[in-house]
């Protein structure tokens, strides 16, 4: 299969379309300007696209299925239209600020159905599921991650007339996005080569599936099957879902997950209360009044926003636990476990939990009968038939998370917010009385506590206890668990810690990851070398400066910045700079401040980047040496922020 990766740019008097053969590295390249060219000569050139492109195989873009393949289809339409050359040229642009600001997403879901019946596409934004809110990302952004020499932003603001003198520039602009989209396809194989063997298994187009997708169609192939079709979709197209209906929450929770604590109890006993009529948000910004002369109201920190409670949580075991929609949360903060002769840290995590909770409790989206739970306990004795890291087994295993997620979703065929609650509540009691049954039964503190495990510092002499409680548990709720032993645990928060297995796996998160992978593209990565002198302390006792002041890589210095779009960087000397930046924090250069728009009808705001220091844009790293940008670093900034987010495990650097 020929496949292309290719990227268009469209304005009033000027469209451009490049391409970069995988294979071969063969560039074809279509530049048109109404500025120097005829009609004549603009129609034979878009013409000569169009042919050439209709007769390729497979496409690869950064959101070319939700613009670039669509202006092209409609390029192809307009050819039947009387249109000049610089008029198809200049409705291209308008229809290309269309799509961006002025289309519904129904509109736009039309024009990508159509645009995919006519040549292949494989869109890495999807593939990377970067077009989720909480994973957005723009190339510019995949850049700085990846590293690229260049991370020039777009020369020419959009929806303007191009001079002819730019015109070369803008081609280069657009031949580098092309190399950088190569290199993204290039560096996430694996999730490509995931898509083709299940588009080929499945006979379905997978090629820019996200993996969640790829699993709902699993479980729709296998629902179809079983139940018919009439099961999933009715006749209008609309998917068969179980309506919404008030939930009692009493009536969902499980009888053995009786909590016997004071804090866990009073929780339990206002969800028995509670009748939720709106799934979104059923936990979080709660009318005080819901809580009125309920007991709850003793063990909860009622952090309030817009006099609304934050979320629901109980105080138990010193330590806040937050229950939500998604699951049970609660952590130390700024605390640092370590392992010795007497004491480890063992973490308890319950075995595909979610999936093995609706299985081993016969539960399951109402509409779709108690087939559905034999359909998808079958998924899970498949899963096992395949070693883990293959396709097959990735895939079945998001064929099980799916479940869950799209229980909530309004346009999944899996719709029960009954189930989705069945799931989550339950899930959470789970582990809270998983909790309560390794406390009441030896002295140990509770580190942390996650959607489907908790964390514990114990002494050694108490572990074969806790194995048989855990036993005990497992024959209760009939889950399996896994234990995993820590020689460090280094928390700041839930989100950001540290943490080492006893065969040296170490684990960062948050504001103390080091490394990346292809998937976390999207993830803030600048100023590295913090979090790796901060790691190395930890980990290896390494002292913070040897790591600073030894690090060569000018990238792990780099941090990158971006703005609002209608915002601005400025220099100190009033120089604007493009709205993606990359830049070093260094001994000499320039002041760096971002303005933003007015509050309240007052002055235009400022603030600066970084407070009381100097930095060196560095976009285009082919104008720099990077032998003489090292030495230029601040080190000892970076040497100070290691420090301080050391001194957020709870450890003090000063002793």
């Amino acid at each position: 299969m020929t496949r292309w990766v290719y990227d268009i740019e469209t304005y009033p008097n000027v469209f451009i379309g490049n391409f970069i053969n995988v294979n071969t590295r063969e560039r074809v390249g279509f530049k048109t300007c109404s500025n120097n060219m005829s009609d004549d000569e603009i129609i034979a050139i878009i013409d000569k696209m169009i042919n050439w492109y209709m007769a390729q195989e497979l496409f690869i873009g950064f959101n070319n299925i939700g613009f670039d393949a669509i202006v092209i289809s409609q390029m192809r339409t307009w050819r039947a239209t009387p249109l000049s050359g610089s008029q198809l040229i200049s409705s291209a642009s308008s229809f290309g600020q269309t799509i961006i600001r002025g289309m519904t997403d129904e509109e736009r879901r039309t024009l990508m159905y159509r645009t995919d019946s006519l040549v292949q596409q494989c869109d890495l934004m999807r593939v990377q599921h970067y077009d989720n809110p909480s994973r957005r990302c723009s190339l510019k952004q995949i850049k700085f991650a990846m590293r690229r020499t260049n991370l020039q932003d777009l020369p020419i603001p959009p929806n303007t007339h191009v001079p002819v003198n730019m015109l070369d520039k803008l081609d280069d602009y657009c031949w580098d996005d092309v190399e950088t989209t190569l290199a993204l396809y290039e560096a996430i194989q694996s999730n490509i080569q995931f898509r083709e063997t299940m588009t080929k298994e499945l006979g379905v187009d997978l090629w820019s599936a996200s993996n969640t997708k790829i699993g709902v169609t699993i479980i729709r192939k296998e629902v179809e099957s079983a139940l018919g079709k009439g099961a999933i979709r009715k006749a209008d197209g609309q998917p068969v879902q179980t309506p919404d209906r008030p939930i009692k929450l009493g009536d969902i929770i499980f009888p053995y997950l009786s909590m016997e604590t004071a804090p866990f109890h009073a929780v339990q006993d206002w969800m028995r209360e509670q009748v939720i009529t709106t799934p979104k948000n059923a936990f979080t910004l709660i009318n005080p009044e819901r809580m009125v002369s309920h007991p709850i109201t003793e063990f909860t920190d009622a952090k309030k926003t817009k006099g609304l409670l934050k979320n629901l949580n109980v105080n138990n075991y010193g330590l806040n636990w937050v229950f939500g929609s998604g699951g049970i949360h609660a952590s130390r903060n700024n605390i640092t476990y370590r392992s010795s002769d007497t004491m480890t840290i063992l973490d308890i995590d319950v075995s595909s939990f979610y999936p093995n909770l609706a299985i081993n409790n016969n539960f399951y989206p109402s509409h779709l009968s108690s087939s559905f739970n034999d359909i998808y306990k079958s998924l899970y004795e498949k899963r096992k038939l395949h070693a883990s890291g293959t396709n097959l087994n990735l895939a079945l295993k998001e064929a099980l998370n799916a479940v869950f997620g799209n229980s909530n979703n309004a346009f999944s065929f899996l719709k029960d917010s009954s189930y989705f609650f069945k799931t989550t509540i339950n899930g959470q009691f789970s582990l809270a009385k998983l909790t309560e049954m390794v406390m009441q039964s030896v002295d140990c503190e509770i580190i942390q506590g996650n959607t489907d495990g908790v964390t514990f510092y114990i002494n050694r002499k108490n572990e074969d206890i806790i194995r048989d409680v855990a036993s005990e548990w497992e024959r209760m709720t009939k889950l399996k668990l896994e234990f995993a032993e820590y020689d460090l645990m280094a928390i700041s928060d839930v989100n950001n810690y540290i943490a080492r297995t006893v065969s040296g796996k170490v684990k960062a998160k948050g504001r103390y990851q080091t490394s990346y992978n292809s998937s976390e593209y999207h993830k803030n990565q600048s100023e590295l070398i913090v979090a790796k002198a901060a790691l190395a302390y930890m980990v290896d006792d390494i002292p913070i400066e040897y790591t600073v002041y030894t690090a060569d890589n000018i990238y792990d210095f780099m941090r990158f910045v971006r703005l609002n779009k209608d915002q601005r960087l400025l220099t100190g000397d009033g120089i604007e700079l493009a709205k993606h930046q990359r830049i070093i924090i260094s001994t000499e250069g320039v002041t760096l401040k971002k303005e933003m728009q007015p509050l309240n009808n007052n002055d235009l705001r400022y603030t600066s980047i970084p407070a009381g220091y100097t930095i060196i844009p560095c976009n285009d790293m082919t104008q720099w040496d990077e032998g003489e940008l090292l030495l230029r670093v601040n080190r000892q900034y970076y040497a100070q922020a290691a420090s301080s987010i050391i001194n957020k495990l709870g450890v003090d650097l000063c002793k």
